[in-house]
């Protein structure tokens, strides 16, 4: 028997009050849990099988050390170079995202120094808990993802604060001969003040930072992680009638065990996602595609879902295109060909209303 496979038996039996586990195991049950977090959880509750806890899992991550504040490496890198870029290939997308860091002091031996405290404007003796990282990514493809600044908080930053450190971010780049055009990051309660008080809105998407334009983009992963939920969980109507999502979900059930299946490619952690998996963007897009939509009028079914599924399917295929001179005209980015089809995309999404219960 394979050396995982013994080390996974022996860990079936009743769950013990208190184990140390080696690397050997720590490495194996981090893999099964991050490989599929729905059946570890079904072995260590259902099964009772003596597994680490997810909190015992998470603890085992190793440790990364990020500079707090502007990078100033980084920043005088982005300046030596910049002579060497054209002025198209210094127009950059500020992106930022906030993430759980690990809460406690540690010592760094390398800078003789104790780390984990708040800083944000400053370094305080509160212990940090969150990490916002921000980072620019040229438009052209010349300049590739470059992480600028880490502000570690207790809390998490908050809608107050959010943007006052945008304009600074964006004027210290601009100040290196960078122009931030647009920024982007998920829908989070923060970041939808932060941009109400930028005075970015749906109608005027945009903001201003001493007389210059920046757009105000969601991520669209997010996005559309955002439409799979409201698809499911919530009633949604368009002009023409109701879009039902429980429609895909009882279609499938009454499918999957049948040789016959049309919906192969879905599962049930399409339907049955806990919070890990409500983060996959795969999941999302899945359900929201072009196979789902054809299953559903194969069967006949609904025209207003099957509208609002497919069009999801081609909005996706066009933000995630690589290249503008595709065969397949939905595959081509935002250009010129597909202008007129994201106006309709634009109107008709725009039409659907989303009931909140």
């Amino acid at each position: 028997m394979p050396d995982n496979s013994k080390l996974f038996m022996q860990n079936l039996g009743f769950r013990s009050q208190a184990k140390r586990y080696n690397k050997n195991e720590q490495h194996l049950f981090q893999t099964l849990y991050y490989r599929d977090p729905g059946y570890y959880k079904f072995f260590r509750e259902t099964l009772e099988a003596s597994l680490p806890s997810k909190n015992t899992i998470l603890k085992w991550r190793p440790l990364k050390i990020l500079q707090t504040g502007l990078i100033r490496v980084v920043m005088a890198y982005l300046q030596h170079i910049h002579q060497s870029l054209t002025e198209e290939d210094r127009k950059v997308i500020l992106c930022f995202d906030e993430m759980d860091g690990r809460r406690g002091l540690f010592y760094e031996e390398k800078q003789d120094r104790i780390i984990g405290f708040e800083f944000l404007t400053g370094k305080s003796n509160k212990l940090a808990k969150k990490i916002l990282t921000l980072m620019i990514r040229g438009v052209n493809g010349k300049l590739g993802n470059i992480i600028i600044a880490n502000y570690a908080t207790t809390s998490g930053i908050s809608g107050s604060e959010l943007p006052l450190l945008i304009p600074y971010i964006i004027r210290a780049l601009r100040d290196i001969k960078y122009e931030v055009i647009a920024t982007t990051c998920d829908q989070s309660a923060v970041n939808r003040k932060a941009f109400s008080i930028l005075k970015a809105t749906p109608d005027e998407p945009y903001f201003f930072v001493d007389d210059y334009k920046v757009w105000a983009l969601f991520d669209i992963p997010h996005l559309f992680k955002s439409a799979r939920i409201s698809f499911l969980e919530r009633k949604m109507t368009s002009k023409n009638g109701n879009i039902s999502g429980d429609l895909v979900k009882k279609a499938f059930y009454l499918h999957k065990d049948l040789a016959t299946n049309c919906f192969s490619k879905l599962s049930n952690v399409h339907f049955e996602y806990d919070t890990f998996e409500k983060m996959r963007v795969d999941l999302a897009v899945q359900i929201l595609s072009e196979s789902v939509a054809s299953s559903l009028e194969h069967l006949k079914n609904d025209q207003n879902t099957i509208k609002f599924v497919r069009t999801m399917n081609v909005l996706f295929d066009i933000m995630n295109a690589k290249t503008v001179n595709d065969s397949n005209e939905n595959k081509r980015g935002v250009s010129a060909s597909n202008i007129e089809r994201l106006i309709e995309i634009y109107e008709y999404l725009g039409s659907i209303e989303v009931h909140i219960f």
